[in-house]
C-alpha cells in the first residue's frame, strides 16, 4: 500500500507478448522492460551464408523444448533462396 493506492508487483512478461501488446494497443513503453535472462520467445540469428542460416535454425530448433511447430515462426525475406539449404 502506497499512499492509500494498492500496488500490485508486475507480472514479468516475455519480450514477444511485450511487442504485441505494444502493437495490439499502439503504445510505447515509457519504462524499461524488464525480462528474465533466459527469456528466448524472440530471437533474431545473422550468420555468413545461407547454409549456416538453416545450421543455426536446425541447431535452434533441435534446443527448443516444449514448443511445438506450431508455436514457432520463421521468416526469411525470400524462402525460395533458402530451398537448396533445406
Amino acid at each position: 500500500l502506497i499512499d492509500g493506492v494498492i500496488t500490485y508487483p508486475s507480472p514479468r512478461i516475455t519480450l514477444l507478448e511485450a511487442v504485441q501488446s505494444d502493437l495490439t494497443l499502439l503504445t510505447n513503453r515509457d519504462e524499461p522492460l524488464i525480462l528474465e535472462p533466459d527469456d528466448r520467445s524472440i530471437e533474431i540469428h545473422g550468420a555468413p551464408s545461407r547454409f549456416r542460416e538453416i545450421e543455426a535454425l536446425y541447431e535452434t530448433l533441435i534446443r527448443a523444448e516444449g514448443i511445438q511447430p506450431g508455436e514457432m515462426i520463421v521468416m526469411a525475406p525470400d524462402l525460395e533462396r533458402y530451398i537448396p539449404y533445406i
